[in-house]
């Protein structure tokens, strides 16, 4: 067995580039989760049938994971719209996938806060390395 020094950079990096990949999820995730209930807010079709409370109930963001954010509902009325029903009221199939869209409008707004947040945790990580490594 050979003694001698051994880097810790890799793991360090590793380590680093989770945590601000996690902090850059959450931070694309609110975006996107702020669209869609601004979204859910006017309704789904002609806003006749809008209570408000899909707004407060409709959309949940989970805890960003090693790659991914997911952003989903529990609530059988944002289900129903975004998968597709047959409306009773109008006799056809209806769906309104207001997930989707979305992500579509907010793309470039939901990539840009996730590189700026990205390069911030970075920047941060490595401050707080240097301080370490000074005491």
């Amino acid at each position: 067995m050979k003694a001698g020094w051994r880097s810790k950079i890799p793991e360090v990096t590793k380590r680093m580039e989770g945590d601000a990949t996690r902090s850059a999820l959450k931070a694309a995730g609110i975006i996107l989760e702020a669209r869609i209930l601004r979204l859910l807010a006017d309704g789904f079709t002609s806003g006749a049938f809008t209570t408000g409370t899909l707004g407060n109930t409709g959309v949940k963001r989970g805890r960003p994971g090693p790659r991914r954010i997911r952003i989903g509902t529990l609530n059988p009325v944002v289900i129903l719209w975004t998968v597709g029903h047959h409306n009773t009221f109008t006799q056809q199939f209806e769906r309104v996938d207001y997930f989707t869209e979305a992500l579509r409008r907010d793309a470039g707004q939901i990539a840009k806060a996730f590189g700026a947040r990205y390069k911030e945790k970075l920047v941060e990580l490595i401050h707080k390395a240097q301080m370490k490594q000074a005491k």
